[in-house]
């Protein structure tokens, strides 16, 4: 846990990424590299590593947090399939990317892989204001 970028909010996590809100049991972060518009991270609050580490109400809860920022950035960003990635080899906290694909991407069809295409690294203004769009998504929700 003390090298947990999510737990201890440490300069690696800044580096790659912008704090967007707080939902029901977790943190969601806007990534800077956005060649996946709205593409993020919806991190559980607490230090797991694993869903089955869950309550099944804290699953639930996980769920529908990750539900709630999939459906907001499939209509801001015209989403012909969210993907959803669950990793942590590298970073042992339970968080879920998240990757809008479009049907007229070139890698459409194949699983979401950020090395496909070229980068897309958003700026601080670029980045104040996709969050803003996805934090006033998010409360209609």
């Amino acid at each position: 846990m003390e090298n947990c970028i999510y737990c201890t909010k440490t300069e690696q996590r800044k580096k790659i990424s912008r704090y967007v809100c707080d939902l029901n049991v977790s943190s969601v972060f806007l990534l800077y590299d956005q060649t996946f518009p709205g593409r993020c991270v919806v991190a559980f609050k607490d230090h797991k590593t694993e869903l089955f580490m869950l309550t099944k109400s804290e699953r639930d809860a996980f769920a529908e947090d990750v539900s709630i920022v999939a459906g907001a950035i499939s209509e801001l960003y015209h989403a012909d399939k969210v993907e959803y990635a669950i990793f942590g080899d590298k970073m042992p906290h339970l968080h879920v990317h998240l990757a809008v694909k479009r049907k007229e991407d070139p890698d459409f069809g194949t699983p979401y892989n950020q090395t496909t295409r070229e980068k897309v690294i958003f700026n601080d203004q670029q980045m104040n204001e996709r969050i803003s769009e996805i934090v006033t998504k998010i409360k209609k929700s």
